[in-house]
């Protein structure tokens, strides 16, 4: 019995060299095989997530009967778009409708165009355009998301809602850690951007967000070069848990390209003055914007919410 038990075990110690090796075998993957394995995070979902564009009763998009897009800013900012209204143009069903004479701001949705038509909106504040021209905001790196509401809108937000209404929602302080961000780029057309911001909380109750951005280039014309820069600042103090009181300054400086189009030779686009200027050397065009804000905010409890803004 001994020595049955003494073979026994010499089998099983040769034989388990073997099986381990087998079962590594099997747990490591064959370099050749053809399948890949991605592993990733869940992104958060804008389709479940409340939207305040859309209706004033807390929905979700996917609630809301009405076609709303989201667009955040940190893919706003991925995507390299130059200015709001070439962001905002990506949505389904929007275009660019901007030319000086509208400040480059104005879009078309759904067979109507202009500042009159498609409204814009700040933080769910209307711009009122002055002789038809809006020139603010503009520079995509201040912009938290951006939210298009297709269709007609003039329920929520009175008239020149017929083609759809568009709301800015801008960059806010963080309450909870402090964050620096920065941005360099440089490409074609001698193009450059530099831009950074920063924010956090300065004690329990008050926090702050500061942003500056400069732009420029030289333009895919004679002629065609562009400046810009833009500075905000904002200040959170929430005295209370239930009342918050934010204040907050923008500043922004343009100077587009001065560029009305180039002219048909025979009802064709001629090659060899595809880049040349034909706008007055001396023409101007500026837009400088200021915008003040002071904003309360008062939630007395989770079904009453009040606020107003000056």
């Amino acid at each position: 019995m001994p020595f049955l038990l003494s073979r026994l075990a010499l089998a099983g110690a040769i034989l388990s060299p073997v099986f381990a090796a087998q079962v590594h075998a099997q747990s490591v993957p064959d370099p050749d095989t053809k399948d890949i394995l991605i592993v990733g995070q869940h992104a958060q979902d804008t389709l479940t997530t409340p939207n305040g564009t859309g209706s004033r009763l807390g929905l979700t998009p996917l609630e809301t009967p009405a076609t709303i897009s989201v667009i955040d800013g940190a893919t706003i900012r991925a995507r390299g778009d130059l200015s709001v209204i070439d962001a905002t143009s990506r949505a389904p069903g929007i275009s660019n409708a901007g030319n000086p004479g509208n400040g480059g701001t104005a879009l078309a949705a759904r067979g109507f165009s202009g500042q009159g038509s498609v409204l814009q909106l700040i933080d769910g504040i209307r711009l009122f355009p002055a002789a038809g021209t809006i020139t603010f905001p503009t520079d995509p790196w201040m912009v938290e998301r951006i939210d298009i509401l297709s269709g007609p809108a003039s329920v929520l937000y009175g008239q020149g809602a017929l083609g759809g209404a568009v709301n800015v929602v801008m960059r806010k302080p963080d309450t909870q850690q402090t964050h620096v961000e920065g941005e360099i780029g440089y490409g074609s057309q001698d193009s450059f951007h530099l831009a950074a911001g920063a924010g956090g909380p300065i004690t329990e109750r008050l926090s702050y967000r500061i942003d500056g951005s400069y732009r420029r280039s030289d333009g895919y014309v004679d002629r065609g070069q562009s400046r810009s820069h833009a500075v905000s600042g904002t200040l959170r103090w929430a005295p209370t848990d239930t009342l918050v009181v934010t204040a907050r300054d923008d500043y922004g400086d343009q100077k587009p390209m001065r560029y009305f189009g180039t002219p048909l030779i025979d009802g064709r686009l001629d090659d060899r003055i595809r880049e040349r200027n034909y706008n007055t050397r001396d023409g101007v065009i500026r837009y400088r914007d200021n915008r003040t804000s002071l904003q309360v905010d008062w939630t007395p409890s989770n079904a009453v919410t009040v606020n107003n803004q000056a």
